[in-house]
């Protein structure tokens, strides 16, 4: 997520990790599900498909 970050993105698509990571979108959708993770204070939301699966505001 740093060079989203870095780039001054604050909304991110699962299709760009998908591109930055290269891993299964099924497996990076199963692990923002799970949302254990710590996000950037700078990323707002996280979008699939037009619909945001994780906001800051919904902490």
């Amino acid at each position: 997520m740093s060079n989203f970050v870095n780039s001054g993105i604050e909304t991110v698509t699962v299709e760009e990790i998908w591109v930055e990571t290269s891993l299964p979108i099924d497996l990076i959708l199963e692990i923002l599900e799970r949302n254990k993770l710590n996000y950037p204070e700078e990323i707002k939301e996280i979008k699939y498909k037009n619909e945001i699966i994780w906001s800051r505001n919904e902490k």
